[in-house]
């Protein structure tokens, strides 16, 4: 997710102008902006021999709906020489249910390439199980709002169903949001490997991020 300091306004949230952007049309060049920078600092941690790992781009659900949208993130991959392995893009239920053969024959093709697919925000969505299931993509985001709720038994019993459904679809399951190590406990003993969160990290820029890379040795 993109993070916005103005000179003038501070930090502003992605909750407040990834939806002016939406509204005005700005999103397609604000996206097509964002996967460049993206490829390019892959690229340069990779000139720099840094063990890069795969990093997660959101995509809007109008982003997946626009027919030249694949088309200019291929030719944005390839112009900067990156393995399309390091990218994986994120969507969310709702972006990809307008057109279910058309999301099929899309993910596919950017799964065929080596870019890897993840379901976001899954649970606050609408779809069916079926649907899911014919799904082509790698992995399953459980939403922050489950986490959150954690002290609940009947959200716990929810969040155990979907790492379940996930180890079901063979599909590696990612806890979204996580903040504290009792969190990481009680979604670790259902079965789940990957956290995201301020637990481990919040937003840093790159180059605070090149110094754990390095911190990790180079490759």
């Amino acid at each position: 997710m993109i993070r916005w300091s103005s000179p003038s306004r501070g930090f502003v949230s992605p909750g407040e102008f990834i939806p002016i952007a939406e509204e005005t049309g700005a999103i397609h060049k604000l996206g097509i902006w964002i996967i460049a920078e993206v490829c390019r600092q892959i690229r340069e941690w990779l000139d720099q021999s840094y063990a890069v790992v795969p990093i997660s781009i959101n995509i809007t659900s109008s982003q997946f709906d626009d027919v030249e949208f694949i088309n200019q993130l291929v030719s944005t991959i390839e112009s900067y020489a990156i393995p399309y392995s390091l990218i994986e893009l994120e969507l969310t239920e709702s972006g990809i249910l307008k057109d279910k053969s058309r999301a099929i024959e899309s993910l596919t093709m950017l799964r065929d390439k080596g870019i890897t697919i993840a379901l976001d925000d899954f649970g606050t969505g609408y779809s069916s199980l079926s649907y899911i299931s014919d799904l082509p993509f790698d992995t399953l985001k459980i939403d922050k709002s489950f986490i959150d709720k954690l002290d609940d038994d009947k959200n716990k019993e929810l969040v155990k169903s979907i790492v379940s459904i996930s180890k079901t679809l063979g599909v590696q399951c990612v806890a979204e949001g996580t903040e504290t190590s009792e969190q990481v406990d009680i979604i670790s003993s259902y079965g789940c490997e990957v956290f995201q969160g301020y637990f481990f990290s919040r937003p840093i820029p790159a180059d605070e991020f090149s110094k754990k890379l390095f911190s990790y040795g180079a490759s």
